[in-house]
């Protein structure tokens, strides 16, 4: 079914364009710490190491705590939405500038030396404070999008953030980790500029995050002295709220019936596709160069660009969940296809290169999952946009999106933690002799718990340890692979007896997503 609804957009074209770079914006930060993983895992990190990181990304799931300070203090004379995106993208920028230096010291320190093995910690607290920015300049765009489009028009919001978000990511995560490598830099750009070979990239993280911040500076110097705040008046924000009241707002929102339902909904949606982070760090650990996994998504840009415009014309104005569990069905399937992929990789290994063959078949997987995934968050984000309260600005919005990262997080941080515990990994030597062996008279638990007692290759030092002793980390248990399954028979679970809850929520009266807000007004 298309959208009946088919004004031209040219009158906020400007805007939308607007939104888009806003959004991009935002995603070149969420980008680069999307790298680090990737960057991490060639540095043999283990799976809990992985996990600690993976807190970098909580700020988008948890941006609801400070979202009411934004929507209700403001400078009115400056604008609503200025008075926080030109603070907040100037802080961002000094802020990418001053640790750029620091960071890339730390991780370069962690790869040659090893000198303090909780760089950890630190790299995570400073992207996480990274994050942190990112998600208070997403929260003020939120709102702005909600005021800055017509009526009619609305629906585009969630395309700018769909294309702008992937544009950003783009530039901030694959564009970097392919620039980044030495080895595609030495091969194809330095020999084309005429300069000698290194053992860094053209670009490094240090210089990365410097241009970045500065053109977060240059931008947001535009922005203040050329883009005047205005809202369409019939999207126009009707109440102000101060900071106590907009707390109870979230609180009221919070305890809307029809809100614990889709947050159960959401939560259990997201647990089948928990182990989606974990494919391409398995490719890395088998050895696939990650600037060669990075360079898979060039030609999938073009398509992700599109999806989102493409995707949003089949997106029923009442019916946005009318086709999702088609879309959820393939992506569970996915996992599985992933999976076997993962296990037969090292055939199309010959030396230390991996066959075009490989390459091209990974393009053609990625481009399936993108469709399935844009699939499902066009329709869920539309959504979102559609039983949102102009009333309340930003805040429900917001608090909407918060849900919906939260769930996405919490769950993929427990998934690599969870990774961590049941993989177990042996040192083993040229001549180690059963070892692994398995006691067929003791029980699973007692096996798994034997097992568990010799795994000696959990973290990075016993991984470098056992290195240094000429000896080798294999896997005995992988728990990727059982986790792969475990999710797909929820997935199945999930459509069978949690999806039409979805089709429910969809068909409740927009007065099921109102609060009563004559009852918020303090007196």
């Amino acid at each position: 079914m298309t959208r009946t609804n088919d004004k031209p957009f040219q009158k906020d074209l400007n805007n939308i364009i607007f939104l888009m770079f806003l959004y991009f914006l935002q995603a070149i930060p969420l980008g680069l710490t999307g790298s680090l993983p990737y960057i991490l895992s060639s540095h043999k990190v283990s799976y809990a190491d992985q996990g600690t990181f993976s807190f970098a990304f909580w700020p988008f799931s948890l941006k609801l705590l400070w979202a009411p300070l934004i929507d209700s203090v403001f400078f009115e004379k400056f604008g609503k939405r200025k008075s926080w995106l030109v603070p907040i993208q100037y802080i961002l920028g000094f802020y990418m500038i001053y640790y750029s230096s620091i960071i890339n010291q730390l991780i370069e320190n962690d790869r040659y030396e090893n000198k303090n093995p909780n760089n950890i910690y630190l790299i995570t607290c400073i992207f996480f404070a990274m994050s942190f920015l990112a998600a208070t300049q997403d929260i003020v765009v939120d709102g702005w999008a909600l005021t800055i489009l017509s009526k009619e028009n609305m629906s585009w919001s969630s395309t700018c953030e769909s294309t702008g978000g992937t544009l950003g990511w783009f530039v901030g995560n694959v564009f970097f980790l392919v620039i980044e490598s030495a080895e595609f830099s030495n091969i194809y750009i330095r020999p084309f500029l005429g300069l000698e070979s290194q053992n860094f990239g053209i670009v490094t993280l240090e210089t990365f995050m410097k241009f970045f911040g500065y053109v977060f500076l240059i931008t947001t110097t535009l922005v203040l002295f050329f883009k005047k705040e205005e809202s369409n008046q019939d999207n126009a924000d009707t109440q102000n709220y101060s900071l106590v009241e907009t707390y109870k707002l979230v609180f009221k929102i919070a305890t809307l019936p029809s809100i614990l339902k889709l947050i159960i909904v959401l939560f259990s949606m997201r647990i089948a596709f928990s182990i989606e982070p974990l494919s391409f760090l398995k490719l890395i650990e088998s050895g696939v160069p990650r600037e060669k996994l990075g360079l898979l998504a060039v030609p999938l840009t073009p398509l992700q660009i599109i999806l989102p415009f493409t995707i949003s014309k089949f997106v029923s104005h009442t019916k946005p969940f009318q086709h999702i569990g088609k879309a959820y069905f393939v992506r569970i399937v996915l996992s599985l296809i992933f999976a076997c992929w993962v296990f037969i990789s090292p055939a199309f290994k010959f030396g230390e290169t991996y066959s075009g063959y490989f390459y091209l078949i990974c393009v053609v997987l990625q481009a399936v999952h993108s469709t399935v995934l844009y699939s499902l968050h066009i329709p869920i984000m539309y959504f979102f946009t559609k039983i949102s309260d102009k009333n309340i600005g930003g805040t429900y919005l917001t608090f909407l999106n918060t849900v919906s990262n939260l769930t996405r997080s919490s769950i993929n941080t427990a998934s690599l933690f969870l990774a961590s515990f049941l993989s177990v990994k042996y040192c083993t030597h040229s001549n180690d002799t059963n070892l692994n062996a398995i006691n067929l008279n003791s029980s699973f638990i007692q096996n798994l718990y034997r097992l568990k007692k010799q795994n000696d290759c959990y973290s990075k030092e016993d991984i470098q340890n056992c290195i240094a002793s000429g000896g080798k980390c294999e896997s005995i248990v992988d728990a990727y692979y059982i986790q792969t399954l475990v999710c797909f028979m929820f997935g199945l679970a999930w459509l069978i007896w949690l999806k039409k809850y979805l089709i429910h929520l969809q068909k409740l009266p927009e007065s099921s997503w109102k609060i009563q807000l004559n009852k918020i007004k303090l007196n």
